[in-house]
């Protein structure tokens, strides 16, 4: 080709929406046979109000995310793509042939885009702040079965926090990070908390008021709590990596007497933080 070219391209209407806030160079990228331009753009984010309330997000294995709402995402099919992806590396690489590695970094990276764009509508429709754990030594602090450990270390838990990070930040959408400890055996109804609360991987019970729900949901309500109740204290480097602002510290766990109990069921509303 000689001289300069002028190459029609196409782009949905959210791109579309973002080019008028173009700056810097675009990159032309061939990917499997078509071509991707990559535009960089600089757009000015909204002010932060002060939050309603807090949608508390909880992060796992069996389910990608948990909401305060009772909202789960699933990893099923994840997981089912994951085994896939994993069984067709074997063949490609025992025939010398590119490897599947890269289609399921973009699988996994489009659903955790999916994911946080979804949290981020919810709290903004809803005038909350999203809550979420620390995610500091994620990878240690928790305990996962033997069959069940590939999976841990192979999902993006620190993408998805990075994505729900940047998208809040473009809706005016609060960012609060709380510390996680024994959030998975405390009540988040009551506030006591014991090993023994938790029945079964699943289930949560607690033994002084009787509360019962899913252990995600219950861990993700007291991660909504946590936020409610603590002022931040502290940024943290994982915190600015995310591009979010600040991390909270938590009190510890408190625990109620069988007097002091306040019933059982469907935990309160949690208040305006």
């Amino acid at each position: 080709m000689g001289g300069r070219q002028r190459i029609a391209y196409g782009c949905g209407d959210r791109q579309r929406s973002l080019l008028r806030h173009r700056g810097g160079q675009a990159d032309l990228v061939h990917r499997e046979g078509a071509f991707y331009l990559h535009q960089s753009c600089e757009v000015e984010t909204p002010k932060e109000g002060t939050p309603e309330g807090w949608l508390g997000v909880d992060l796992g294995i069996v389910h990608l995310a948990v909401t305060s709402d009772g909202e789960h995402f699933s990893g099923a099919e994840v997981e089912a793509k994951r085994t896939w992806y994993r069984r067709r590396r074997k063949v490609l690489q025992s025939v010398g042939s590119r490897s599947a590695k890269g289609r399921q970094r973009r699988y996994q990276r489009d659903t955790n885009h999916r994911i946080s764009k979804e949290l981020v509508e919810v709290a903004q429709r809803t005038g909350r702040g999203i809550a979420m754990e620390e995610l500091s030594g994620i990878r240690k602090r928790t305990k996962v079965r033997r069959e069940q450990r590939h999976r841990h270390h192979n999902w993006a838990f620190y993408p998805l926090r990075r994505f729900v990070c940047y998208k809040a930040r473009l809706a005016g959408v609060v960012m609060r990070f709380v510390d996680p400890r024994y959030s998975s055996q405390t009540c988040s109804f009551c506030g006591h908390c014991a090993r023994a609360n938790r029945r079964t991987r699943e289930e949560f019970e607690c033994l002084v008021c009787g509360y019962a729900a899913s252990a995600d949901e219950n861990a993700a309500r007291e991660i909504a709590r946590r936020a409610h109740v603590n002022a931040p204290m502290v940024s943290t480097e994982a915190a600015k990596a995310g591009d979010c602002e600040q991390s909270l510290a938590i009190a510890p766990p408190r625990a109620l007497s069988a007097g002091q109990a306040t019933g059982q069921g469907q935990a309160p509303p949690l208040a305006a933080g």
